[in-house]
């Protein structure tokens, strides 16, 4: 599985708050669909981008999964919200 990029300390936080795995992160940035915004790269994890062959608890877990990443490359911060693809690309940048 793919390496995750450097961590701030707010992503690392986040992570151990949230409950959510390096696993997960690793999908989101490997399968995930992603936009910018502010200058930041968001990646999510919608079920539909989710590879073949993942086991069921995995997969559940990885879902909804967001990752924000730097221009630098560290991750920023990481969260859980299934609909935020949709809400996000109705949203209008001015």
């Amino acid at each position: 599985m793919q390496t995750v990029p450097p961590l701030t300390d707010h992503a690392r936080v986040r992570l151990a708050q949230r409950g959510i795995r390096p696993e997960a992160v690793a999908l989101a940035l490997r399968w995930g669909r992603h936009r910018y915004s502010h200058g930041d790269r968001l990646f999510f994890l919608a079920r539909r981008d989710l590879p073949g062959g993942l086991g069921h608890e995995l997969a559940r877990r990885a879902e909804g999964t967001v990752v924000v990443v730097t221009p630098t490359g560290a991750i920023r911060t990481v969260f859980r919200n299934p609909r935020f693809w949709s809400r996000f690309k109705k949203r209008r940048n001015p």
